[in-house]
């Protein structure tokens, strides 16, 4: 149980940041690694650059909006909250 009650929208809010981050993960994965660029072997694309860039801006929009949410920012202890609020929408998804 959480210390914090959440405001409507806060916990799918994380959600959405997760599932951005973990967009961006799998593309990070599927890249060449840097040692493969360096010997000459493969190389990324510019579709898999452009991508990354993409999904990268919306990983980063979804955290300003997380981060900025007017309930966060007003709480004492942000970093516990924000901890509280991670285990909250992966324990009800």
């Amino acid at each position: 149980m959480s210390a914090y009650e959440f405001p409507d929208g806060l916990i799918e809010i994380q959600r959405d940041y997760e599932k951005a981050n973990a967009h961006v993960e799998k593309l990070v994965a599927a890249l060449p690694s840097a040692l493969d660029i360096m010997t000459g072997k493969p190389k990324t694309t510019d579709k898999q650059n452009d991508e990354l860039q993409k999904a990268r801006e919306a990983r980063l929009q979804a955290q300003e909006k997380r981060d900025q949410h007017p309930w966060l920012l007003g709480v004492d202890d942000q970093y516990a909250a924000r901890m509280q609020l991670w285990k909250a929408a992966r324990s009800s998804e």
